[in-house]
């Protein structure tokens, strides 16, 4: 498993930055140019640690760390504890994983799964899933008409 690509909105003095990973990648620049934030957003993503009303960029705006896992292995899943496996092999997606912690400024935050669903309500798993259980064929055809 590796990094991919990571997003960072409004922690400390970084307003909005993306940066696409390579497996092998380092961080350089000038002193006081963002890249002590860049490794405490990293930490901060991880640990879900509670963070202060100075570590906004912007008060008014929630702060986003995101991070893209890719190339996702069976080795990986079995390093989890095994109640969270089955779980977190839900929300992959063909080796991928893309996963946001958010903090509000009310002191409250999320941790959340980013991945593609659909628009339309009726194509929402938990709607079409109890309709076609247990169905074939024509009767299929007959429950989407």
């Amino acid at each position: 498993m590796q990094i991919n690509y990571i997003h960072i909105k409004n922690y400390r003095g970084i307003k909005n930055a993306h940066f696409n990973l390579s497996p092998m990648g380092c961080l350089i620049g000038e002193n006081n140019a963002g890249k002590s934030s860049i490794l405490l957003a990293i930490s901060l993503f991880f640990s879900g640690s509670r963070i202060n009303l100075a570590e906004y960029y912007d008060t008014k705006e929630e702060i986003s760390i995101e991070i893209h896992f890719g190339n996702i292995n069976a080795g990986d899943i079995n390093r989890l504890k095994e109640e969270h496996r089955e779980r977190i092999n839900e929300i992959i997606t063909n080796g991928n994983l893309k996963l946001v912690r958010k903090y509000y400024s009310d002191g409250s935050g999320d941790f959340l799964c980013k991945r593609w669903i659909p628009q339309n309500h009726n194509l929402r798993k938990e709607i079409y899933t109890p309709l076609l259980t247990g169905k074939k064929g024509k009767e299929i055809e007959a429950t989407l008409s």
